[in-house]
């Protein structure tokens, strides 16, 4: 992957990352995300990095549950940075998502909104999968150079009223998925260039490719910020499904870090809370278990969990509590 500021911009808003982590069963999942913070509205560079660390923290938690394909986990991330982003900013801050998520189980899936595009490259064609949230997007008039027909139409950060696009594809396809910002693409409406520097990188390292995008974004003026991910399909998962147990790795494009994580259970909640919230809870306890066995009319309280309360007690209790943040420096 590679990000650069441009010739123009004075900061760099976009925010791309992949990460590597494994669901409850140990199966191993990798989803990258590509984030264009807009720059007509407030803060698009934290609209960027608070998407990218909220899509990483939902999937994660929705993959510790492991009651879903990894579609319904994407597809539930990117609402949940939407929420948070909308939260924060009311409509007043966003960002375009690109992001494609494949794992050990399930189908791959990749999800978009705004104009930030996924390609798959497969036999010297290159696709492009998503469709761009753009008048001349959804017409399928690419090379449209009218600039009322860019105006995005949604974004992560809008709200209720956001649309996904949102598939998912064969995870047998030896193929290559891109993820590109509008300052990548936009050296090239037909695809040509992009096509050429593809197949000119057969056998070449995908971060190598990635910055040959980013590069020629440049030199043709670097009117934006340009980011690009490249993945090659379909991906080697590891052997040993205990070398990602609790943790995640991470990388962007200028480094990687491994986080490690915890289950929070009820006993280390105890170990953790102050004497006094550690009296308050074990008294309150005597008195849950005493309301439980009048309404059943039983002493023996069942171990199984209220029907509709199973997702919310395995967050609550059990799923990893993950908080990721990226810091609002640029390394331009």
């Amino acid at each position: 992957m590679a990000s650069d500021i441009g010739s123009v911009r004075d900061r760099n808003e976009d925010r791309l990352a992949v990460c590597r982590a494994a669901d409850r069963y140990g199966n191993s999942y990798v989803l990258a995300v590509v984030a264009d913070g807009i720059g007509g509205l407030r803060d698009g560079m934290q609209c960027a990095a608070i998407s990218v660390a909220t899509i990483f923290e939902a999937v994660y938690v929705e993959a510790q549950i492991g009651q879903s394909k990894p579609a319904a986990w994407l597809e539930r991330a990117l609402m949940a940075a939407n929420e948070r982003v909308y939260g924060s900013y009311g409509g007043r801050g966003g960002t375009t998502v690109a992001a494609v998520l494949f794992s050990e189980v399930g189908r791959p899936c990749w999800a978009s909104v705004g104009d930030s595009r996924i390609y798959a490259y497969k036999d010297s064609v290159l696709e492009q999968l998503s469709k761009d949230d753009t008048i001349a997007g959804q017409l399928g008039r690419y090379d449209d150079e009218i600039l009322e027909r860019s105006f995005l139409l949604q974004f992560v950060g809008m709200g209720q009223e956001l649309v996904l696009s949102i598939a998912e594809f064969d995870k047998k396809d030896e193929q290559q998925i891109l993820l590109s910002t509008d300052g990548v693409y936009f050296v090239s409406p037909d695809k040509r260039l992009l096509t050429q520097v593809l197949n000119a990188g057969r056998g070449v390292d995908e971060g190598v490719i990635a910055r040959r995008l980013v590069e020629i974004a440049k030199w043709a003026g670097g009117p934006d910020n340009a980011s690009a991910a490249l993945i090659s399909a379909p991906l080697p998962f590891p052997a040993s499904k205990e070398k990602l147990e609790n943790c995640m790795e991470i990388w962007d494009s200028f480094g990687d870090a491994l986080l490690t994580f915890h289950t929070v259970t009820e006993r280390n909640r105890q170990e953790q809370s102050t004497p006094e919230e550690a009296a308050v809870a074990q008294k309150s306890k005597p008195k849950r278990a005493r309301k439980q066995a009048q309404k059943s009319g039983s002493t023996k309280t069942s171990k199984k969990p209220r029907k509709g309360r199973i997702q919310e007690d395995l967050i609550e209790e059990q799923a990893p509590q993950v908080q990721l943040s990226f810091s609002k420096g640029s390394k331009d």
